[in-house]
């Protein structure tokens, strides 16, 4: 009696954890992921975790591996944390997205173009080209 007694409580908590994965797997599918550069800031949405950056805090960008992954790194300006974007949450190239928000990092005066994502992306791309044939 006692053993038929542990398998169901067994099988129900077995059922009780699975639905509980399958719920936070289904709000994870659900909720977006992806990157977003305005003239605000940065923020990006992963895993059900929303973080946003303004211009103002982020000092520096990089783009390389790290924790085993390839992100994108900012770093913040006045805690000198590290902020990771990891590939999987941006739908572009993440050297792109790396390039994009250095170039307005470094240009705080053409942020609004990024209300026009192909007029921010002309000046980056106007950049990089300029920078390519500069050290040739």
């Amino acid at each position: 009696m006692i053993d038929g007694a542990q398998d169901t409580v067994r099988t129900y908590g077995i059922l009780l954890g699975g639905l509980i994965g399958l719920g936070y797997s289904i709000r994870c599918g659900i909720t977006p992921f992806g990157i977003e550069i305005s003239p605000q800031g940065v923020r990006w949405q992963s895993w059900g975790k929303k973080t946003d950056i303004p211009w103002h805090d982020i000092h520096k960008v990089e783009l390389g591996i790290f924790k085993l992954s390839r992100s994108i790194l900012l770093r913040d300006r006045t805690t000198g944390a590290a902020h990771y974007i990891d590939i999987s949450t941006m739908g572009s190239d993440p050297t792109i997205i790396a390039e994009t928000i250095a170039y307005f990092l470094a240009h705080p005066k053409d942020r609004d173009a990024l209300e026009d994502p192909l007029t921010a992306l002309s000046l980056v791309i106007e950049t990089t080209k300029t920078r390519q044939v500069s050290t040739t």
